[in-house]
């Protein structure tokens, strides 16, 4: 998060994290790897280390961010929050 400087979703730490350790899975073994990344996502949320902020346009997911981006309200300040539409 830090590096890309903006909140990212499970399936772009999944993306870069491939990209990164030069990852050849499978479709099950990616499937493994991004459910593992989303429970990684959601205790680091609980410990307040990442906040998330929902993906208005779906039902499900969320947004993740470090948590000096969000205000005290839980919501994106400038510039983050210019991703999330």
């Amino acid at each position: 998060m830090t590096e890309k400087n903006e909140v990212l979703v499970v399936s772009d730490f999944a993306e870069l994290a491939m990209e990164q350790f030069v990852l050849d899975l499978t479709e099950d073994e990616k499937k493994q790897f991004t459910a593992n990344i989303s429970a990684t996502l959601f205790r680091l949320a609980k410990m307040n280390d990442v906040n998330k902020y929902p993906i208005k346009e779906k039902k499900r997911g969320f947004w993740y961010g470090l948590s000096h981006w969000f205000n005290e309200q839980g919501e994106l300040i400038p510039p983050y929050d210019e991703k999330v539409g």
